[in-house]
């Protein structure tokens, strides 16, 4: 072959590939698309479905749409100024996303099949009224990279902001946007995710401020399941709305989640943190809340998460829900829950006060059997908690109470309840709590401890009830 032909045909064969293998590769995408969307809409309380779908040589478009269902809003009242007795429809949010696909093989980056850029379509009252913040630019985009490997990679940006809405009631808004990165493959996922200072001006004086913001998650799903394991991490460096008559401020917040999976069994824990809370005048220092929710068997919350789903797919849009319906169709997953006997804790429950720190915990679990139709609080629970307080916050505690108790009773504001009879009340109801031993106080220091088992309620010792009587 001469060396002109064997050029032609190694143009050829290139030409070939540079056009066969966008097309079948753009075949694969959209079959993977699709078959993510389904696997997502099976998995998720709302519908999700593919509107749209136009496939190229090169590239492709798409549109999705997902339902969401909102609580319904109360209707109008009739002419005559009764309100309507039939049940109002719950509202549909209607959240449609475009979808920019390039079909590879791409090769500026990481070798990959393609791109699909993802972006909000907000319907035309939403984006004008969004127009002066962000232009033409969208909300949000998220960008994933597809490999060879059938791996997702990516991130979610948004467009900084430097501007003011329009209209009389003009508000300033800054943010420099957010920033993150995430991947997803195996059923493994991981995301980072960064976001400045959020700062906020409207032309009355009042100003908030969010942020920075910072989010970490390693998750890892289950069996194919809508349940995913593993951990997570939110921080937010301060929070502060201030107004002419009040400031209200939440500094060094951390949410986090540690889910695992021991022996078959789920258990989940929550933990929430900040170095202090103020509102209305009140300030708490060192909050701290960790909350534990264990023995969950591992199929029957798979079955749960997906009976619920399921039941919200189906019947999400009803105007009226009807517990029976709903107790039908999930008692099986709830039964099969059960019979793993799972708790419910707080394994800490404490903050600062201006009388001095409060603790408390407390734990619930089920112990009875996977059978719903005889249940009984007397036999099928068990449970405890404890906590100790500073007598000066346990006064206060009271005398809310007491003091919306009068109110009510009286057909008054709090506000008119005579200081002298909530002071009288509180001291009438407070000794008679430590002269039955249900308060406990040393000095400046009260504490109580109760459990209940069997029927019997015990508090600081003293048994209050009888128990169950033996069948």
């Amino acid at each position: 072959m001469k060396a002109a032909g064997k050029a032609a045909w190694a143009v050829g064969v290139i030409g070939s590939v540079a056009v066969v293998a966008p097309y079948v590769i753009g075949l694969r995408i959209e079959s993977a698309f699709r078959a993510g969307i389904a696997s997502l809409s099976e998995q998720s309380p709302y519908p999700i479905r593919i509107s749209r779908y136009q496939r190229g040589l090169y590239s492709a478009e798409a549109e999705t749409m997902i339902e969401i269902v909102l609580p319904p809003e109360a209707q109008a009242p009739d002419d005559d100024g009764h309100a309507s007795d039939a049940p109002a429809a719950p509202k549909v949010l209607q959240l449609r996303l475009h979808h920019a696909i390039s079909h590879g093989p791409r090769l500026d980056g990481p070798l990959r099949f393609g791109r699909l850029v993802t972006a909000p379509q907000l319907d035309a009252e939403l984006k004008a009224s969004l127009a002066p913040l962000f232009g033409e630019l969208p909300l949000l985009t998220l960008t994933t990279d597809l490999g060879y490997t059938g791996a997702l990679s990516g991130s979610l940006q948004s467009p900084t902001v430097d501007a003011s809405t329009a209209g009389a009631d003009a508000v300033k808004v800054r943010w420099a946007g957010i920033d993150s990165s995430y991947s997803l493959g195996g059923g493994h996922f991981v995301l980072q995710l960064a976001a400045p200072s959020l700062d906020i001006v409207s032309d009355d004086g009042k100003r908030g401020s969010f942020g920075p913001l910072a989010i970490t998650a390693d998750m890892t799903q289950i069996d194919d399941s809508p349940l995913w394991i593993g951990t997570s991490t939110m921080t937010i460096a301060s929070l502060a709305l201030k107004s002419a008559d009040a400031t209200s401020t939440l500094n060094q917040f951390v949410l986090s989640s540690d889910t695992k999976l021991v022996d078959g069994a789920i258990n989940s824990g929550v933990q929430f943190s900040a170095s202090s809370v103020e509102a209305a005048g009140t300030r708490i220092d060192q909050p701290r809340l960790h909350v534990a929710f264990d023995h969950l068997d591992k199929a029957a919350t798979i079955a749960m998460s997906t009976a619920a789903n399921r039941y919200q797919q189906t019947h999400g849009k009803d105007a009226t829900v009807d517990p029976a319906t709903m107790m039908a169709e999930l008692k099986p997953a709830f039964s099969q829950l059960a019979a793993g006997h799972p708790e419910l804790r707080i394994d800490e429950l404490s903050f600062g006060s201006p009388a001095g720190a409060v603790k408390a915990e407390a734990s619930l679990r089920y112990i009875g059997d996977a059978n719903f139709d005889d249940f009984s609080p007397l036999t099928d629970v068990e449970g405890h908690a404890q906590f100790d307080a500073p007598l000066d916050y346990v006064n206060l505690l009271l005398s809310q109470k007491i003091r919306a108790d009068l109110a009510g009773n009286a057909g008054v504001p709090p506000t008119e309840v005579p200081p002298e009879v909530i002071a009288s009340a509180l001291r009438n109801t407070r000794d008679a709590l430590i002269a039955q031993g249900l308060l406990l106080v040393d000095g400046q220091q009260a504490k109580s401890a109760m459990a209940f088992k069997g029927g019997v309620l015990t508090i600081n010792g003293k048994t209050l009830g009888t128990g169950v009587p033996d069948s």
